[in-house]
C-alpha cells in the first residue's frame, strides 16, 4: 500500500485506511471511545452522488482491510485518533476527487478531499510531458531538460553539450569544471 498514495491517491488503488481525529464540539478536545455505531460515513465522487458507508468495528488497529472498517487507534497515546477504511469503490477509476464524510455526534464533522492522480499524471506534471518534445519546456532547468540533457549529452573539454531530441541539433552548452586531483566533473555552471 504505500505505493499508494502520492499527494493523492492513486485511482483503483485498494484496500485503503485514513486517519481520522475527532475533535469535540464543544471544547475542541479529542473525543475517544467512539465504535463504529457512533459513526456516519459517506463519500462523493466527481460527478456522483453522496454514497453511504457503513461503518463496522474492526478488532485490532492491525486487522485486515475492511471496508467502512473503524477503529480507535490508542485513547490514552493518541486520543481522538480512528483508523476508518474507504471503500474501494470510491477511488475507482473515472473521477478526479473524493471527498470521504465522517460524522460523529459531540465531534466537528470530518471531511478528507482526496484527488486521485494518476502515476502517470503525476508524471507528466513532473517532466512537463504535454509540451510537444522537451526543447519546447520553457527555460533549461526543467527537469525534463535535465533528464534529457543527461541522455543526449557528450563532454568535450570543458564544454558540455546537450542535444535536442533529433540527436544532433544543440540545446544547450554548459562549463563544467574538473577538479584537477580527481576526474570526475566537480561542477557545472
Amino acid at each position: 500500500m504505500s505505493d499508494q498514495l502520492h499527494g493523492g491517491i492513486v485511482p483503483g488503488s485498494t484496500d485503503i485506511s485514513l486517519p481520522i481525529l475527532l475533535r469535540s464540539t464543544s471544547d475542541s478536545t479529542e473525543v475517544t471511545g467512539k465504535v463504529a455505531a457512533d459513526v456516519t460515513a459517506s463519500y462523493w465522487r466527481q460527478g456522483g452522488s453522496r454514497t453511504n458507508i457503513s461503518a463496522s468495528d474492526l478488532t485490532t488497529i492491525t486487522d485486515a482491510h475492511a471496508a467502512g472498517g473503524w477503529k480507535e487507534v490508542d485513547a490514552t497515546n493518541m486520543p481522538g485518533v480512528y483508523r476508518f477504511d474507504i471503500p474501494d469503490a470510491a477511488v475507482a477509476t473515472g473521477a478526479d476527487w473524493v471527498v470521504i464524510t465522517i460524522k460523529v455526534a459531540g465531534a466537528f464533522t470530518v471531511n478528507h478531499f482526496l484527488p486521485l492522480q494518476s502515476l502517470t499524471s503525476i508524471a507528466d506534471a513532473i517532466l512537463q510531458r504535454s509540451a510537444a518534445n522537451v526543447e519546447d519546456v520553457a527555460g533549461d532547468h526543467t527537469l525534463a531538460a535535465v533528464i534529457f540533457g543527461i541522455l543526449e549529452s557528450s563532454i568535450s573539454g570543458t564544454t558540455w553539450t546537450i542535444k535536442k531530441s533529433d540527436g544532433s541539433t544543440t540545446f544547450l552548452t554548459k562549463t563544467v569544471t574538473k577538479d584537477a586531483a580527481a576526474e570526475p566533473i566537480t561542477g557545472v555552471s
